[in-house]
């Protein structure tokens, strides 16, 4: 019976990353619906975007310092848990990458990155290049 719960867990664990996902690319995309806004309006400035659209946007667009914005987070979360020699959390993972560009940032852009970074993270797992290690409720990797 306990196989049953456990494979369940583990589809549920599965369905929460690609939600995860999902909610990275809808801020990557509410970003470039932005940008085109932006010179849509250049070239027509009496151009208003349809507010019903507009409306339906889950946040505005959190600007990300430079050097985060550039970062590989990639490479970096590699490196991260290679350097680490033990399993690390989403939230872990992302306090070191701060702190090695030593960068800090306000709570909305914190939240925006932490999103990014697990993105990340599930490109990884799915590539088979980072694993889960860990309890159900609180995935580290490794």
């Amino acid at each position: 019976m306990s196989s049953v719960a456990d494979e369940l867990k583990l589809k549920r664990e599965a369905l929460l990353l690609d939600v995860n996902d999902a909610e990275a690319r809808i801020k990557v995309l509410a970003a470039d619906i932005a940008a085109i806004e932006r010179v849509i309006r250049v070239y027509d400035p009496s151009y208003v975007p349809d507010a019903a659209k507009k409306a339906s946007r889950r946040r505005e667009h959190v600007q990300m310092p430079k050097r985060l914005a550039q970062m590989n987070k990639t490479e970096a979360l590699l490196e991260i848990l290679r350097d680490a020699g033990t399993p690390k959390t989403t939230a872990e993972c992302t306090m070191l990458i701060l702190e090695r560009a030593g960068v800090s940032l306000d709570e909305a852009a914190l939240s925006v990155f932490t999103t990014r970074v697990s993105a990340s993270l599930n490109g990884l797992v799915k590539l088979g290049r980072v694993r889960h290690a860990g309890s159900a409720g609180r995935n580290r990797h490794a």
